[in-house]
């Protein structure tokens, strides 16, 4: 089973899309997991959301990131105080999405 791993996306649509298409031309993949920071810093976190959404390979484990952490409630103090303001920003964006495709396991 060839397994992708993808971490630190950050909401980078742009990038996340390469980096799909790398995906693509490297053969047969089975699955996918993303190992943290799905979200944060970028300004599109629900399209990267609704790109997560419509993956056509199976997601086996979508992990949480120090990002997601502290969107979700953890604190942000670990953050400087530059990096708390999209943090911020991201936890006023519409989350139900987002909480349909995470996967504690």
């Amino acid at each position: 089973m060839r397994i992708v791993i993808l971490s630190d996306i950050h909401a980078n649509v742009t990038a996340f899309k390469a980096v799909l298409a790398d995906i693509s031309s490297i053969g047969k993949v089975d699955a996918l997991a993303i190992i943290g920071d799905l979200v944060n810093y970028g300004p599109r976190p629900n399209e990267i959301i609704e790109m997560v959404n419509g993956l056509d390979k199976p997601l086996l484990v979508n992990l949480w990131g120090n990002h997601e952490y502290s969107i979700f409630g953890g604190s942000l103090e670990r953050f400087a105080t530059v990096y708390q303001t999209p943090i911020t920003w991201t936890k006023k964006s519409n989350w139900l999405s987002y909480s349909r495709i995470i996967n504690w396991g």
